[in-house]
């Protein structure tokens, strides 16, 4: 088993980070045609990644509606990811900016708590 938060396609990412990569754009769980995000997540651990830690730290406590990739992981679209990021720190969200140019955030389920049935259970209540 492999931990893995953020995915970059760059040359420079772990060899695992690519083939996961490859691998969720294939997953028919997703729904990218249409750009259905179709869970609720919140981080709950410090995601793994080579960004400073600082920056990981922050993302915990964060909510993000996202895709589940059906393996393991959960994908988040940049714009998505880094206005909720913002939101809690601007300042991580602009080292984001600067320095890293992935389109999707991936995080697996050990770092994040599903809430989507929580919502879901509340709405219809």
């Amino acid at each position: 088993m492999f931990v893995l938060h953020t995915i970059s396609v760059h040359d420079n990412a772990p060899y695992c980070g690519k083939i996961l990569a490859e691998y969720a754009k294939r997953s028919p769980l997703m729904t990218e045609k249409t750009g259905e995000l179709t869970h609720w997540i919140t981080i709950v651990q410090t995601p793994q990644g080579e960004e400073p830690e600082w920056v990981r730290c922050l993302w915990v406590g964060v909510s993000l509606r996202c895709l589940s990739t059906g393996k393991g992981a959960y994908a988040v679209p940049r714009a998505e990811a880094l206005a909720k990021l913002a939101s809690k720190s601007p300042d991580a969200a602009e080292w984001y900016e600067q320095y890293d140019e992935r389109e999707k955030f991936y995080f697996i389920t050990e770092e994040v708590k599903d809430i989507t049935a929580t919502l879901v259970s509340t709405a219809e209540a």
